[in-house]
């Protein structure tokens, strides 16, 4: 195993854009650096989106479910120990659930203490999107957070953070951006603030060049009300599902697509419910075409991430939702949009799993800094 070999991790809450920042990410070390990465992608549930746009890509990856890596620290490190075997990387990046939190004392850390890795181990990033930052910023000034604790997650996210990203700037006019700039150095003084575009490509080097030349500094351990953190998980609904679709007729999976998106950000807006994250793709059997659509704040439309192009006979269709809601309504709306959308099709739902995070115990957790 190298013991030049490093580890990051790509925090942040749901829908802020980890999966595109490492795939860039992923391009750029190999680029620039001449490093071969691997990534480990995490989710509550099996059938996630982003593990396939990570294969797609052509990056080596493995992925931990059924809870988030400090629950399944254990599996995480075998996982590694694999893909350094299997692939021979010289960095490994790591995107935890974006429900997660306390990943330092519960991941970061004990990979030196507890499983005695050589890893080099990085600053934890966590990247945010500027408006519902915004949103919870304001509402934390305001001292407005109970009963909302899943912004007592969020904000626990940016506690932790050796770096920050604001990504998505494009979001916001300069004066706003600016003022988020200095609301998150005034209340997070140890985290080094990155403002970026992941998407349009801009302000990402400065970023990445500090993540190849910096270590982890862990200054003290981060307190966590774990009844806090359960809560704002239970108020969190998981969808994830499969389908597969066959039609007489010629598809266009981009029109269709549309009409999911539409669908289900009408019975949001008919439900009063708040998105973290959706996101969808539509593949041709032969696995030749992608459609990707994503949606990840109401105050925006979904967007297309990737388009089909040309007509298809078939597809398989993967759903990733995650909101503020009872996951049995998520489910309902996810499978009327989708039938709906597909009428006069055979449709088959291959998979489907509807839940609401259980409540995280970690596995191993660094109680106290180890000395140097």
């Amino acid at each position: 195993m190298k013991t030049s070999l490093r580890f990051l991790m790509f925090g942040g809450f749901l829908g802020a854009g980890k999966t595109t920042a490492i795939r860039k990410y992923v391009g750029w070390l190999f680029t620039a650096k001449g490093l071969r990465s691997a990534v480990i992608t995490n989710d509550q549930a099996a059938g996630l989106v982003d593990s396939e746009l990570m294969e797609d890509s052509g990056i080596d990856t493995g992925e931990i479910v059924g809870g988030c890596f400090c629950c399944r620290s254990d599996l995480l490190m075998e996982t590694a120990d694999r893909i350094v075997n299997d692939f021979n990387p010289d960095v490994i990046v790591a995107e935890p659930v974006g429900s997660c939190t306390d990943l330092v004392a519960t991941v970061s850390l004990p990979i030196a203490t507890v499983f005695q890795k050589p890893f080099v181990v990085g600053p934890l990033t966590v990247l945010l999107d500027p408006l519902r930052a915004e949103r919870v910023l304001k509402r934390a000034a305001a001292g407005v957070t109970d009963p909302n604790d899943v912004d007592y997650i969020y904000l626990k996210q940016l506690e932790e953070a050796q770096v920050i990203v604001v990504n998505k700037k494009e979001l916001l006019s300069a004066a706003r951006l600016s003022a988020l700039e200095a609301t998150l150095k005034g209340r997070y003084p140890r985290a080094t603030v990155f403002v970026v575009s992941v998407r349009k490509g801009e302000g990402l080097e400065a970023w990445w060049e500090y993540l190849h030349a910096t270590k982890a500094v862990t200054p003290s351990i981060m307190e966590v009300d774990y009844a806090r953190y359960a809560e704002g998980e239970a108020k969190m609904g998981w969808v994830n599902a499969g389908y597969w679709a066959s039609s007489d007729a010629d598809l266009d999976f981009n029109s269709v697509a549309q009409r999911i998106a539409d669908d289900v950000v009408n019975g949001f807006r008919e439900y009063g419910i708040e998105v973290a994250h959706f996101k969808f793709r539509i593949t041709s059997d032969d696995g030749g075409a992608a459609t990707v659509v994503q949606w990840v704040d109401n105050e925006q439309q979904p967007e297309f991430t990737s388009r089909t192009e040309g007509l298809c006979k078939e597809g398989r269709i993967v759903v990733n939702l995650r909101a503020e809601s009872e996951p049995q309504q998520l489910g309902e709306i996810v499978h009327g949009a989708v039938s709906r959308a597909f009428a006069g099709c055979v449709l088959l739902q291959e998979s489907i799993a509807a839940f609401s995070p259980g409540a995280p115990n970690p596995v191993h957790r660094v109680s106290e800094v180890p000395s140097a």
